[in-house]
């Protein structure tokens, strides 16, 4: 029988094979959106920061070793973590409710929109309060650089530049790695993800955690680029700015150490005619308008925005293309 058909030979509109994979997202999407982050004890990711921590001091740092330990555990981690999540889905196989059920809540520890959001309104409501002090304290919440000497200006792109490339990390990327591997290839990617953040960073770290970083870049090559593309489409009211923003996107992307976050985040400055700069390391954005608090503001309605077409764009793949593997 062809694909689509039903036994009396009519042509179903939608598979049962892409709804599924559909229906899960749209869920877990739904969870996040109205109950947030999972409880600690039980969120996954924790757990796969813990295993990264643990690994991180127990291993050598300097030479060939270092560089041995860190390409074990950036394979092995991801690798036992999608085995895992395709080893519990198949035990509830055979009874679909269950099935659904947990895959949705795998799904759900992969991704976050809600909280990414929350963070920045968080930093957005100190600064126009005039509480600096408090901002800086927040500011940690969201990306690894240093608050202490930062003014308000700095502060608000800090979190305008953590707010766009995180839209890659926090939910573009999973659901693309989702749209290719299931709910599976969702987990590896964070766990990929999450060695990155624990372990990738240069300094004494940088031989141990070479290979998380490079595996990160690897697996968010497309995503970065595709995050640009919807923050563009999603954030340009007219189209001759959709043409002005991806000519800045494509002049500046490159100017990041790594090759990916300065996608969306060249992506953002040029939405909002901001300079987005990180001294001695890039500056990204036609014009020399430095941030403001107001900003802010209009950088979230972009990412909402932006969240809303890729998750269209994930559901809709699922559905008419069928490419999702199974759940």
């Amino acid at each position: 029988m062809a694909p689509g058909a039903d036994a009396g030979g009519q042509v179903e509109l939608i598979g049962a094979d892409a709804l599924g994979p559909a229906a899960v997202l749209a869920a877990a999407l739904m969870l996040d959106l109205t109950v947030g982050e999972p409880p600690a004890l039980l969120h996954p990711v924790v757990w796969m920061g813990r295993i990264a921590g643990s690994a991180r001091d127990r291993a050598p740092l300097d030479g060939t070793p270092a560089l041995v330990a860190g390409a074990v555990l950036a394979v092995a981690l991801p690798l036992s973590v999608f085995a895992l999540g395709a080893a519990a889905l198949r035990t509830v196989d055979a009874v679909p409710v269950l099935h659904f059920i947990l895959a949705t809540v795998l799904l759900w520890t992969t991704f976050s929109v809600r909280l990414l959001d929350r963070e920045v309104a968080g930093l957005e409501a100190h600064l126009a309060s005039g509480d600096i002090d408090a901002a800086r304290a927040h500011l940690p919440r969201l990306c690894s650089r240093d608050p202490g000497e930062l003014d308000a200006s700095e502060l608000a792109g800090a979190g305008i530049s953590s707010l766009a490339e995180n839209t890659c990390d926090s939910y573009v990327a999973p659901w693309l790695w989702y749209a290719v591997l299931g709910v599976p290839g969702a987990l590896a990617y964070r766990a990929v993800n999450t060695l990155d953040a624990v372990v990738g960073y240069r300094g004494r770290l940088e031989r141990f955690g070479k290979a998380s970083a490079r595996l990160d870049d690897l697996l968010n090559f497309v995503p970065a680029r595709l995050s640009a593309v919807i923050m563009i489409a999603a954030g340009a009211r007219v189209r001759d700015a959709v043409r002005a923003a991806w000519r800045v996107t494509l002049r500046d992307a490159g100017k990041t150490p790594r090759p990916n976050g300065g996608w969306p985040m060249a992506a953002m400055a040029a939405l909002l005619g901001v300079a987005l700069t990180k001294p001695d390391v890039y500056s990204l954005g036609d014009g020399g308008r430095a941030p403001e608090t107001k900003d802010l503001a209009e950088a979230r309605r972009i990412g909402a925005w932006t969240a809303t077409f890729a998750a269209g764009l994930a559901i809709v793949f699922a559905l008419f293309r069928g490419q999702f593997h199974a759940s």
